[in-house]
């Protein structure tokens, strides 16, 4: 029904509570525009826009599909800046920004994209010694391909052959929920470390370590939930991951190699097709 809603030439005089707004919006866009589909690697966007706010606190259809419109033209143009053949809209997150001073509610909007085709998953074996991060790739040298100990994980992390419960692909995510792991919280379990010489070699993690974050990043991490310590909500199921690694000027300011993960979780859903 919204989708007929905000596609109809008659919505000037319907209003609804901009938190309505934003959930269908973040509903349609992942029913309507994401895939599931596999890939090899995850990269997020956030883009911000603004939904005007009348005297009663609601937002008109018509604002409410304009906006809509934007996202799907920036999703476009996203997709495009890609050199890569194989790239698919993976996720959409809405969240609530502020409300400006005029009352107008500035929402964000995460969105994942799933670039090249997926290689096979294999464990980290005695050839897999990455550098930490900035696609230094491999510590002997080998440039087989770009790559580094958190892509590495990364790629593992997503890999449905390692999933628990790998989304079916006849559903659809909605209510997609971002929260973040960070080194400070799990220091244990997520690669860090304050080196000495800062040179590029000293970054250099062993598979038996890069194992050890795979298995307990998922255990401890991504699979528990947070009533026991671990990030997934009571409610919903894994989603994706995107590691990241500090870049290289605060290896420069502090001699700290570090991982950090942006986790997203989601409720699955099967629904019939919605039509255009």
């Amino acid at each position: 029904n919204f989708n007929q809603k905000i596609k109809s030439g008659v919505r000037d005089e319907e209003f609804i509570s901009p938190d309505s707004a934003m959930w269908y919006l973040e509903a349609l866009y992942n029913v309507s525009e994401a895939s599931n589909v596999t890939y090899d690697e995850l990269v997020t966007d956030t883009t911000f826009y603004v939904l005007p706010v009348n005297e009663n606190g609601e937002v008109s259809m018509s604002d409410v599909a304009s906006v809509y419109n934007n996202m799907l033209s920036d999703m476009h143009a996203k997709l495009d800046s890609f050199q890569e053949d194989y790239k698919y809209l993976i996720l959409g997150d809405v969240y609530n920004n502020t409300v400006s001073r005029d009352g107008n509610v500035s929402m964000g909007l995460i969105s994942g994209y799933g670039l090249n085709v997926l290689r096979l998953y294999n464990e980290f074996t005695t050839q897999d010694n990455w550098y930490y991060g900035n696609m230094y790739g491999m510590c002997n040298g080998d440039s087989l391909w770009d790559s580094d100990a958190g892509y590495e994980l990364e790629r593992r992390f997503n890999n449905p052959s390692i999933q628990y419960n790998p989304p079916h692909d006849t559903l659809h995510a909605i209510n997609i929920d971002n929260t973040s792991a960070l080194y400070t919280e799990y220091p244990t379990y997520i690669y860090n470390m304050k080196w000495v010489n800062d040179t590029i070699s000293d970054t250099c993690i062993q598979y038996t370590d890069l194992q050890y974050y795979l298995v307990n990043g998922h255990i401890k991490i991504i699979y528990e939930y947070v009533s026991n310590g671990g990030k997934r909500p009571a409610d919903k199921d894994f989603f994706v991951i995107d590691v990241t690694s500090n870049n290289k000027g605060a290896i420069l300011t502090d001699s700290l190699y570090y991982h950090n993960y942006d986790l997203f979780y989601a409720n699955f859903i099967s629904l019939p097709p919605i039509g255009e």
